[in-house]
């Protein structure tokens, strides 16, 4: 039997095929729906004549294949599709490069993984090509450490929201020396940052006193204004947290012993959700990509409605009662208003 799993950063549309990966939930959309703005913002702009370079891997490779069919249909036309992955002979890097600097498309959408840009803009580097309007997937576009490439300058794309983890940096800055050296993890950072040792760790150093001030750091580590990623890990490690907790407890007493599967956990994990039983038989499908909303009653089916209803109410929108349809599927009698 499959064991759930609740991803944070895979983002490729091939994992939404539930026949395939039964198990499988994320935090992070799926690459369909980025595929498909990026080719509207392109068109937003009115630049009709792009080339398009991606990841040779599942992320990239089907990420690209759902852009150039948003493409299409946008009336944008693409003058090459080119692959490469970091792993690959540098004949085929080499040639990349050179498409890219010969093409006449002064636009480029990039659907790379962080490694493999880095890797292709170095050697872009190395004989550049006339400037170039970078269009990125999320994996490279919101890295900082692409700045320092020139051309990258303006580059656009959708980048993971910037998000606050509430507690994460009080937490951080809590660690102390005799926390440290509990985890060797932790020993190494703290004796990495502060070039000292804790209790001997670390032949020749310094011995850590007690003076060492981690809140007076700069560096990743007690930097928590870039929280993307990572809060799509707090979600996950979350919505299992809930998941399991949904399913051993109760209102009043939690049992630690009772066994479940995969699939009770999904079903809690989701909430309403996508409930699976066995691995291709589909109970209750209440929120998936188009939003239609499947209850086995009236009642339950109201109940979902105003659930969705109040999210975009915080910002100020409603849903359109005349776009909603309602469809019976083996049942008999009238439907109610929702």
């Amino acid at each position: 039997m499959a064991k759930q799993q609740v991803s944070h950063y895979a983002t490729c549309a091939c994992l939404s095929d539930k026949h395939q990966f039964p198990a499988f939930l994320r935090t992070i959309p799926s690459d369909q729906h980025q595929a498909a703005a990026l080719a509207r913002m392109v068109k937003y702009f009115g630049w009709t004549w792009i080339g398009a370079v991606r990841s040779d891997s599942d992320y990239g490779n089907n990420g690209m294949a759902s852009f150039l069919k948003a493409a299409q249909e946008e009336g944008i036309c693409v003058e090459y599709s080119e692959s490469y992955y970091r792993t690959q002979p540098r004949s085929k890097l080499e040639r990349v490069a050179n498409v890219i600097r010969r093409s006449t498309a002064r636009v480029i959408v990039a659907f790379l993984a962080t490694g493999d840009m880095n890797i292709l803009l170095q050697e872009l580097a190395r004989q550049p090509p006339p400037p170039l309007q970078w269009i990125g997937s999320e994996n490279w576009i919101s890295h900082s450490e692409f700045l320092r490439f020139n051309m990258c300058a303006g580059a656009i794309g959708f980048g993971v929201p910037r998000s606050v983890i509430p507690g994460l940096r009080e937490y951080l800055l809590d660690l102390s020396p005799a926390q440290a050296l509990k985890s060797p993890l932790l020993t190494e950072f703290w004796e990495s940052s502060f070039s000292c040792s804790l209790k001997g760790s670390s032949e020749g150093a310094r011995e850590c006193d007690g003076s060492e001030d981690i809140r007076a750091l700069q560096n990743p580590y007690t930097d928590t204004s870039q929280l993307r990623i990572t809060n799509m890990v707090y979600k996950a490690t979350y919505a299992i947290a809930h998941a399991i907790h949904g399913v051993i407890c109760n209102d009043t007493y939690c049992n630690s012993t009772i066994k479940f599967t995969p699939w009770q956990q999904a079903g809690a994990c989701i909430g309403p959700g996508i409930h699976w039983s066995g691995q291709d038989h589909l109970e209750v499908l209440d929120f998936a990509d188009d939003i239609p909303l499947l209850a086995e009653d009236e009642e339950k089916l109201q109940i979902v409605t105003t659930d969705l209803d109040s999210e975009p109410n915080k910002v100020a929108l409603r849903i359109s009662s005349k776009k909603q349809k309602v469809m019976h599927v083996n049942t008999t009698g009238k439907t109610r208003g929702l």
